[in-house]
């Protein structure tokens, strides 16, 4: 059994695992953390430009940690198989909607930026796809 203050601080560390959650988008991967870093780093300009969007990509990602902190406290009140399993179970539902979400998030932001409508933006990926296309 464990004090409450060791739970809170194991909890608080592995919480942080969240930011490993890897988001796979339709190009490249990256993970949840490089995602937060790039909207609160040094040299970010969403922070600037678009600060909505930056701190609703970074509340989705504050939600997950804690509520990975709150599963983890409560693993670490009475550690056991069937309370790790309880603990794991929704780790892979909660990496696809992590990745639903910064794809439902991030895809609309990065095309309505453009100005396009929604004609333009399909002759635009087709002309991009026939560009691209191996001659």
């Amino acid at each position: 059994m464990m004090g409450a203050s060791r739970r809170i601080v194991g909890a608080l560390v592995l919480s942080f695992a969240v930011y490993l959650t890897p988001l796979v988008g339709p190009h490249a991967a990256w993970l949840l953390g490089e995602v937060v870093w790039r909207e609160l780093g040094p040299e970010s300009r969403r922070w600037h430009s678009k600060p909505l969007w930056a701190a609703t990509d970074i509340a989705v990602a504050l939600g997950a940690q804690l509520v990975f902190f709150i599963l983890l406290y409560w693993f670490f009140k009475r550690p056991g198989w069937l309370r790790g399993l309880c603990v794991l179970a929704p780790v892979l539902p909660a990496i696809v909607a992590m990745n639903f979400l910064y794809m439902a998030i991030a895809m609309p932001r990065e095309s309505t930026s453009s100005g396009l409508s929604d004609r333009g933006r399909r002759s635009r990926m087709t002309a991009l796809v026939i560009d691209s296309a191996p001659r």
